[in-house]
């Protein structure tokens, strides 16, 4: 099978061992209130609405829809920006392991210079008796990237990478643990994401 058309990554930087990088943020370079900061963001009130604390995209001042002030296009647009650019991919399929190939994120030998991403996004089908299919989104992209991120963070999958960048590793659970998404990313761009994203200033202070 083929990964997702358009989406590949090719280029001559040197190639890095992940393995040996993997840590928590308690690692980091990161102030112990920016690590509070963070974990509360991305874990505790994470807007992929994981849990009984989270705060919703929409109460953080973001609607699901495509209006061009607060629309979740937007958000995804600002945060794609604010992260070198980074090249997102979500895949509405039951596994990802070619286009983790195609984007050079399948191995634990990587470029660690692009920021680039492959999520497995939940989506449902539904087929009629002509045998024609429509896929539909059970998530947006925006709750997506949070939920693989909040993962990531709450298992300790996160690389902390030499130069600046973080990958972020989610995991489906059970006993397959098939790779459901990695996400290469500068580290400085976490802080800026949450500065985005709290546009009504909802988040509580670090104390």
């Amino acid at each position: 099978m083929a990964g997702m058309h358009g989406y590949e990554h090719i280029c001559n930087d040197t190639k890095i061992d992940i393995a040996k990088y993997k840590a928590t943020l308690n690692a980091s370079s990161f102030s112990d209130e920016e690590i509070k900061k963070l974990w509360e963001f991305y874990v505790s009130r994470s807007p992929a609405e994981q849990s009984s604390q989270s705060i919703s995209l929409t109460n953080y001042g973001w609607e699901n829809n495509n209006n061009r002030e607060n629309g979740l296009p937007v958000l995804e647009k600002k945060l794609i920006e604010a992260a070198d650019n980074i090249s997102l991919c979500f895949v509405r399929a039951r596994t990802i392991k070619d286009t983790l190939s195609a984007m050079d994120l399948a191995n634990d030998t990587i470029c660690s210079c692009h920021a680039r991403g492959v999520l497995m996004q939940e989506f449902t089908y539904q087929h009629d008796e002509n045998e024609s299919v429509r896929v539909d989104s059970k998530e947006s992209r925006v709750r997506c990237l949070f939920r693989h991120i909040r993962n990531a963070f709450a298992h300790g999958n996160t690389y902390l990478l030499p130069n600046g960048m973080m990958l972020f590793e989610d995991k489906e659970s059970g006993s397959t643990g098939k790779v459901s998404a990695r996400i290469l990313m500068p580290q400085a761009a976490l802080l800026t994401w949450i500065t985005i994203v709290d546009r009504e200033h909802v988040l509580p202070k670090a104390t």
